[in-house]
């Protein structure tokens, strides 16, 4: 899934974290650290998956929380990368 658009990262990102998460969707832009959805060891899981699911590679600047606070902000980091991965 090396081209995906937006809606289709939101979606897949969702799906991941319904798989950890069974308290509901959470909203696009809720803080998914603050709500306890997420903890610093998932997100570094939540890295290999998009990795490997995106075809990109998030480098040790990306690893900023605040690129994983939000489905939006995974979302704005994946179509960062991917521009980056394509040459866009």
């Amino acid at each position: 899934m090396a081209h995906a658009d937006r809606e289709e990262i939101i979606q897949v990102v969702l799906d991941y974290l319904a798989q950890y998460d069974t308290s509901g969707t959470p909203g696009l832009d809720e803080d998914l650290f603050e709500s306890g959805r997420v903890n610093s060891l998932f997100s570094i899981q939540l890295v290999g998956f998009l990795e490997n699911t995106f075809r990109i590679k998030i480098t040790v600047t990306d690893l900023d929380l605040q690129n994983f606070a939000t489905v939006n902000r995974v979302a704005d980091l994946v179509l960062a990368k991917s521009a980056t991965t394509t040459g866009a």
